[in-house]
């Protein structure tokens, strides 16, 4: 809880330091960042999404204000990518108005696997449990739920409206989801 990141429309991704304020590391990117965040065991890397399309990687190790290029760059969205997540160290999965979702090999640095939807993706999330991995994706008024986006959901919901979010409880038992409608949706996971 020492660093924040974001993303920016001026075109920067940056680290900075929670207890000062400072910043600690500047990104340039070629278009606006619309998602970023840091890797999930040690912090060391920062991946971003971009509205360019493009996601970046970046070894926080060796980024310096000399040394501010990417270690990684992936393509193969054809839309602005709304959200980028880590399922582990060398895997991560974005979420885009391409309609799809995709799962990234980091080590390959290639895409392992793409799903498609009707309509665009607005956000991913994931949540570690003792049972394995749930991935939470919106799309359009649905709020779907995956082990693994290469397999069939375990469940999906419906809800009034078209959402911009949604969020699994750690308990497993609510999600939370909103959209354009203004509301905050609270339902039970297992029942819907």
């Amino acid at each position: 809880a020492t660093r924040a990141c974001t993303g920016s429309a001026d075109f920067t991704a940056r680290v900075w330091d929670c207890v000062s304020g400072a910043e600690l590391a500047q990104f340039p990117h070629d278009h606006i960042v619309r998602s970023v965040t840091f890797s999930k065991k040690d912090a060391s890397q920062l991946a971003t999404g971009c509205q360019d399309k493009m996601v970046r990687i970046y070894d926080l190790n060796v980024a310096s204000s000399e040394n501010n290029d990417p270690q990684k760059t992936l393509t193969g969205h054809t839309a602005t990518i709304k959200k980028i997540i880590w399922s582990d160290e060398n895997t991560i999965m974005t979420a885009s108005d391409d309609k799809t979702l995709r799962k990234w090999d980091l080590r390959a640095g290639s895409c392992v696997h793409t799903r498609t939807f009707d309509s665009a993706v607005s956000d991913l999330s994931i949540m570690n449990t003792s049972d394995g991995d749930i991935i939470t994706a919106v799309v359009h008024s649905n709020v779907i739920f995956f082990n693994n986006i290469a397999e069939m959901p375990i469940k999906q919901y419906t809800l009034p409206s078209k959402l911009n979010t949604a969020c699994l409880h750690k308990d497993l038992k609510t999600f939370v989801a909103g959209g354009e409608d203004l509301k905050m949706y609270k339902y039970d996971y297992e029942t819907g």
